[in-house]
């Protein structure tokens, strides 16, 4: 595991629309398929956008299909509006750029500021209206990590010297959240920015750094229950010097690696249970950078070092490569990136170019309402 998560600076580069790509190097692996894990292949950049657009950034894929997302277009300032894509069709909301959506369809995304007092601003947007959360005093930056099904948002804001601070922001209310002595350090590590931090329940996951670095021996996961203040501390497996947090599901358990990070590198990827028990899903001596889960016990493997390549792990023991399933992935296409999978199993990601696109699990017993649409 190579790179950094600098939250605040992956916000700034979507206000860009940037992204830069990773190096691509080649590897074997093993192979398995299984047919009820079939998937049809849908890119973002073949799409039809709507006339006055020129670029759709996917943000989250909910549990009926719909990707919410950020239409822009070539202006000097992208003039970035929420959108939704379901069944081929783009449907324009309102202005701002989208992240982590609620199967009721609201985003928490954010607005721009005046770009000198104001970076970014957290938001929340529902069809047409948009509820502007308040900044923190003295802050000038903020966005939200995650928002689960009852509407409470995570919510970062960060000072001009970069230091974070956590709130929950639910019915126009913002309370700050105290991890406590147990959770000095606590971290949200998601590639593109937004992820499954805080389940149904009000409980967040995530990672405890040790200090300012997430490799420091002593960085372990965390599972912290906003309605109780009870915090636990998810630990790597005796074999292992780290853990890391990086999502939890509606039954509570945290998904994460419990990993070596020196030579010979190796990591255990699964679940911490509610006890704080781990479960390996899957053991490498690869380095991948990142992982989703769903609530239906399927893991994705993504941002393998050295590779263009992700993987699932529907079953603990079995890792396969999602480019088997594609039924119509096209040659050349790389699926380097998945950064949010619905609980059908659909998903979206970004490949090495930088070019998005959604997978689409094909499922006749599916709660994905467009998984079969002509796209």
């Amino acid at each position: 595991m190579t790179h950094s998560y600098l939250s605040r600076f992956r916000w700034i580069l979507i206000f860009m629309f940037w992204l830069s790509p990773l190096e691509a190097k080649a590897q074997q692996t093993q192979h398995y398929s299984y047919k009820q894990y079939s998937y049809k292949f849908v890119s973002f950049s073949q799409v039809k956008l709507p006339p006055e657009y020129t670029f759709f950034t996917p943000a989250w894929i909910t549990d009926r299909g719909k990707v919410y997302g950020s239409l822009s277009d070539n202006s000097a300032t992208g003039n970035p509006h929420i959108a939704v894509y379901q069944k081929g069709t783009f449907t324009v909301l309102q202005p701002g750029f989208a992240g982590p959506t609620n199967n009721s369809g609201t985003v928490g995304g954010s607005v721009s500021g005046d770009g000198i007092n104001v970076l970014l601003q957290a938001a929340l947007f529902k069809k047409n209206n948009v509820e502007i959360i308040p900044l923190q005093p003295g802050y000038n930056f903020s966005f939200i990590w995650s928002l689960n099904d009852p509407g409470t948002a995570l919510v970062e804001s960060d000072d001009t010297d970069g230091k974070p601070t956590y709130t929950l922001y639910r019915n126009s209310t913002s309370t700050q959240l105290n991890f406590g002595p147990t959770i000095p350090r606590p971290n949200f590590l998601a590639f593109i920015g937004e992820g499954k931090f805080i389940n149904n329940q009000g409980v967040i996951a995530g990672t405890n750094a040790s200090n300012v670095n997430s490799y420091t021996p002593g960085t372990t996961g965390f599972r912290f229950d906003t309605k109780t203040g009870q915090a636990l501390l998810l630990q790597p497996l005796p074999t292992d010097t780290l853990a890391w947090g990086l999502g939890i599901n509606n039954r509570g358990e945290v998904l994460g690696y419990s990993f070596v990070a020196t030579n010979p590198y190796h990591e255990n990827i699964g679940v911490w249970d509610k006890k704080g028990v781990f479960h390996t899903y899957f053991y490498e001596t690869i380095s991948s950078n990142a992982l989703v889960f769903n609530d239906n016990d399927l893991i994705v493997i993504t941002l393998v070092e050295g590779q263009n390549i992700s993987y699932l792990i529907p079953q603990p023991g079995v890792r396969l490569n999602i480019a088997d399933l594609v039924t119509n992935l096209p040659a050349g296409q790389d699926l380097q990136n998945i950064f949010c999978i619905n609980n059908n199993g659909s998903m979206i990601g970004v490949d090495s170019k930088g070019s998005y696109f959604l997978l689409k699990r094909i499922n006749t017993n599916s709660l994905d309402d467009d998984s079969l649409d002509q796209s």
